[in-house]
């Protein structure tokens, strides 16, 4: 599947929109449509970061619905309405390791800001993630509302959007 994507290509430079391959998901993965997607300032210190291989596709949180899912994957459904974390959900020992995702970017396998094989993307139009990293909402009336979710990079306190006037 070719989905739009914001990709770092060089160090320092512009990202780049662009088709980004992303292939079925396997049987741990769960691919979400994006809401809404949020900017943290470990992003910045990440497409500057000579030692990332590139291409690099980034982002952290985010909010979506599932539209397809592995064969594992049992705590969500397509068309439930998820947000996508950084943070594994659910992390004991006896827990799998997070699979890593198929996703390409001119031939290349493209690589998530951090070092290791697997994580989150979410500066795409669809992404896909480990379930570890796919949370289910349990509001039925909640809306596409992004918070900023607590992060490595946080100096303020969490902000929601869309911000609704007073009274």
């Amino acid at each position: 599947m070719k989905v739009k994507a914001a990709i770092n290509v060089d160090v320092g430079g512009k990202l780049v929109i662009d088709a980004l391959e992303i292939g079925d998901p396997g049987p741990t993965h769960v691919l979400v449509k994006q809401f809404a997607t949020g900017v943290c300032h470990s992003q910045l210190h990440q497409i500057h970061n000579p030692v990332l291989p590139r291409p690099l596709v980034l982002g952290h949180e985010s909010t979506g619905v599932v539209v397809a899912k592995g064969r594992d994957v049992t705590h969500v459904d397509e068309g439930d309405r998820v947000m996508l974390t950084w943070v594994q959900r659910d992390r004991f020992e006896s827990t799998p390791d997070p699979a890593p995702w198929p996703a390409t970017y001119q031939g290349q396998q493209v690589r998530h800001g951090d070092r290791s094989p697997t994580g989150v993307f979410t500066w795409a139009e669809v992404t896909i993630a480990d379930q570890q990293y796919v949370v289910k909402w349990r509001s039925p009336t909640a809306g596409p509302t992004l918070c900023s979710m607590p992060s490595a990079s946080a100096r303020r306190p969490s902000r929601c959007w869309p911000r609704r006037a007073p009274g």
